[in-house]
């Protein structure tokens, strides 16, 4: 069976009370008798009937009387029947049927329709008058009807009703309809943390809760009872919310009153009217009634805001950190172009020339190409900067190297080989036309005007049709023809061809200057350049630090080497020095990246690598002069090294030797993480100490010449450890930023580690100090966000760093 509405029995009980007090009213008189004037009247109506019969009888007037009665009932519509009656009873006259109405409602005698008055004559009883009156109004079932009483009830009864039941429905929207809400059950919406809030089915408001309110900043009591539009928030787009193509977006509680289905999850962005940007992730539920009938919608708002905006944030400081990563890896593209640029000439250095000689080597023997090469020597450099310094020389060097650019066609590399040497790589030219560009080069040399001096140069010319097996014997076939030219009086070319076949021509165009050749000098064997590039990359990526000391050791080798051995002995050695130190790949990092001094037992574990270095190169390379380099850098000239197997005095092998001075120079010059390196002056101090016993006492003194002739430890070291630096710090912030993408914590603890050392060395503290944060930051509980700010500002850091790294670099070549 159907119940009534709450709202409709609420109605139906104030129209009662309304009822009950009109009665009450009633009952204590104080609403007037509408009957009480129509009885007063008749009774009035009918003594002045009995005073005109009396006086009509007075004078025996029977048939006056009649006629009286009959005016009288004419002229009142209200009397039904009127009858004169003898004292004996016996009606005299009567007007209607009087008989008939008297006896039907003689019942009702003492009612409210029969009038009986007496008549007298003479003070003595005549008779009676009886008067039929129709009923008078609010008597009986009819009276009932028309009783104003009774219509007063009807008209409040029903119309309290009505007006009530409209007044209540409005009124529970208008008014505060949580006053009909328990408290308890308020106070429990109160207490959620989730925002909450009841509409009904028009999607007004009902209840919003005291978390919701304060989360909009508006005041409930203003929005209950309004289209829940009315709150103080604007729907941003991006929100997670349905619409048809061309129809208003769908709100979540829109679409669970419409499908009378829960909704759940819903993202929704909005903006309050104060301009603060909210989230929350909404869930609808239908409500309904017992009958099922859909009452309305509760929604609860979950405040994601703080979350989102994590979000945001993290998403910006992904995209600032990419920003950046792209940023390091074009100014890395600019550092490693400076890197393989000679910063005097702009010429290629020796190791670009070395990685992409032998890439263009192994094209042109694959696709069966010509390929050429010219070495390049200027004539008596040496006199043109004892008389006219130093400056004239790189002017003199500059203006050589510019004339080789000048004559590149296509991809013909001009290199700066070493001092005052060059090297010129032909590519799809022949022997014949290799020599004509010699000959033009030499030409243009020549023709250069300088204002005290004229310059000329040597040149020898090779090429892979004369046999060579790999770029390296091609290169010191032209350096043989070279020191050809040079010893048949300087200012020409010599073709390899033309002295190869004359034994005691190439055995005097061998450079082996005062030095005694070792069993190895001389030993043909293959060593491709890009397996070397590999291995110190991936040192590099190991230490980088230790990377840049073998390049630099490098550098300091082919230095003391030039004018001691061969073409191809040279570069064997500078493959030696690059790799010298290739075995720390097997070194742990708690040894090889701490930032102090070894101890006894870490130093043992350190001197390990050079057996693995030594297996290394070996696995690598079919080189046994390479192999002897690497293994006997450390012996002592004097004897008494670690090793005791390590052979002493001239056996070392040259390169050994070498090798031996410029690394321990480096190590000295350089910083450490826990010291200061020394200067020049007091490292060629300690070597000359430590000449005779630990170094060979004559390339000791060759190296502290050539290296105060050149003066590198104030000019082109400082540049070269400049760019190094500034590349080494880009290639760990590309490293760093592959690591935050991939979400490698401990890579990114080990990449921080290497870059706060680097940073240390290189005299940095604002890096070092930012990497150390990162450090941190990542051996606590990971906030991922917390980790990429300081990812970024390490970033900004680096950035200008290297930036003013290679603006200075840039100055610095400009201006020289």
């Amino acid at each position: 069976m159907k119940r009534t509405s709450a709202v409709f029995q609420l109605s139906l009980a104030v129209s009662s009370l309304l009822v009950m007090m009109i009665l009450i009213a009633d009952w204590l008189r104080l609403i007037p008798d509408v009957r009480r004037p129509v009885l007063e009247g008749r009774g009035h109506l009918c003594e002045s009937f009995a005073f005109s019969v009396s006086a009509l009888a007075e004078h025996d007037h029977e048939e006056a009387i009649e006629g009286a009665l009959r005016a009288i009932a004419t002229r009142n519509p209200d009397i039904l029947s009127i009858g004169v009656r003898r004292a004996d009873g016996s009606l005299l006259a009567e007007i209607g049927p009087h008989a008939e109405f008297w006896n039907n409602n003689s019942a009702g005698e003492a009612g409210n329709t029969l009038v009986r008055v007496p008549v007298t004559r003479a003070h003595e009883s005549w008779g009676t008058i009886e008067v039929c009156f129709r009923p008078v109004p609010g008597t009986g079932w009819d009276g009932t009807i028309t009783n104003p009483l009774w219509n007063l009830i009807l008209f409040v009864g029903s119309g309290s009703t009505i007006a009530t039941y409209l007044f209540l429905r409005r009124a529970l929207y208008q008014l505060n309809p949580s006053k009909v809400v328990p408290d308890r059950v308020r106070t429990a919406f109160d207490s959620l943390t989730d925002g909450l809030i009841v509409l009904d089915s028009r999607e007004r408001v009902a209840l919003i809760n005291k978390s919701l309110s304060d989360t909009l900043g508006c005041d409930p009591n203003a929005v209950i009872g309004n289209p829940v539009s009315a709150l103080p928030l604007i729907v941003e787009s991006g929100s997670d919310r349905t619409a048809a193509p061309n129809e208003p977006e769908v709100m979540p509680w829109s679409k669970s009153l419409q499908t009378r289905s829960s909704q759940f999850g819903t993202m929704l962005n909005v903006q309050s009217r104060q301009g603060r940007h909210l989230s929350f992730i909404v869930n609808c539920a239908p409500v309904t009634d017992d009958r099922g009938n859909m009452q309305g919608v509760v929604a609860s708002f979950g405040d994601v805001t703080p979350l989102e905006e994590k979000r945001a944030e993290l998403a910006n400081a992904l995209m600032n950190l990419q920003n950046a990563a792209v940023q390091i890896r074009k100014q890395n593209r600019e550092l490693e172009l400076l890197a393989t640029r000679d910063s005097l000439t702009g010429c290629l250095n020796r190791r670009a020339f070395f990685e992409q000689a032998t890439h263009h080597w192994e094209a042109a023997i694959n696709s069966n190409r010509n390929i050429s090469c010219l070495m390049v020597d200027i004539d008596k450099f040496k006199t043109i900067n004892d008389n006219y310094g130093h400056a004239a020389g790189d002017d003199v060097i500059r203006a050589v190297g510019k004339t080789l650019q000048g004559a590149a066609r296509g991809d013909d590399l001009a290199c700066r080989y070493g001092g005052e040497e060059f090297c010129f790589l032909l590519l799809d030219k022949g022997l014949e036309e290799a020599n004509v560009i010699a000959e033009e080069v030499r030409e243009k040399l020549a023709a250069i005007e300088f204002s005290e001096f004229r310059v000329t140069a040597s040149l020898g010319v090779s090429s892979q049709s004369l046999k060579a097996v790999s770029i390296q014997e091609m290169l010191d076939q032209a350096d043989k023809a070279l020191y050809h030219s040079k010893r048949t009086g300087r200012n020409r070319v010599t073709r390899w061809d033309t002295i190869m076949d004359n034994p005691a021509v190439v055995e005097n165009a061998t450079q082996s200057g005062s030095a005694k050749p070792d069993k190895f000098s001389g030993q043909e064997s293959k060593i491709p350049y890009p397996a070397v590039s590999a291995l110190i990359s991936a040192l590099g990526f190991r230490h980088g630090d230790t990377a840049e000391h073998c390049r630099r050791v490098a550098d300091l080798s082919v230095i003391l080497g030039e004018g001691l051995m061969s073409m191809r002995d040279l570069y064997t050695l500078e493959i030696g020095a690059l790799l010298h130190d290739i075995g720390k790949i097997g070194v742990p990092d708690h040894v090889l990246l701490k930032p102090a001094s070894l101890t006894e037992e870490e130093w043992e574990v350190m001197e390990r690598h050079d057996r693995i270095g030594v297996e290394i190169v070996e696995a690598a390379f079919s080189s046994p002069e390479l192999s002897a380099i690497v293994e006997n850098h450390h012996a002592f000239f004097g004897g008494g090294s670690r090793d005791l197997g390590l052979p002493t005095g001239l056996d070392i092998p040259l390169g050994a030797r070498i090798l031996a001075i410029a690394d321990a120079f480096d190590a000295m010059v350089s910083n450490r993480v826990y010291r200061k390196g020394r200067s020049a002056k007091l490292a060629f101090a300690e070597l000359r100490a430590c000449a005779g016993q630990q170094f060979d006492p004559d390339l000791v003194e060759r190296f502290i010449s050539r290296m105060e002739v050149r003066d590198l430890n104030k000019q082109t070291t400082c540049t070269q450890t400049t760019k190094s630096t500034a590349l080494n710090i880009g290639l760990q912030l590309e490293r760093l930023a592959v690591a935050l993408d991939n979400r490698d914590l401990d890579g990114l603890v080990v990449l921080a580690g290497r870059l706060q050392d680097t940073a240390v060395l290189a005299g940095l503290p604002e890096i070092s100090s930012k990497a150390m944060e990162l450090e941190q930051a990542l051996s606590k509980d990971v906030d991922l966000l917390a980790v990429l700010r300081c990812a970024n500002e390490l970033m900004v850091y680096c950035r200008k760093t290297q930036t003013a790294f290679l603006q200075e670099v840039q100055f610095d070549e400009a201006t020289t």
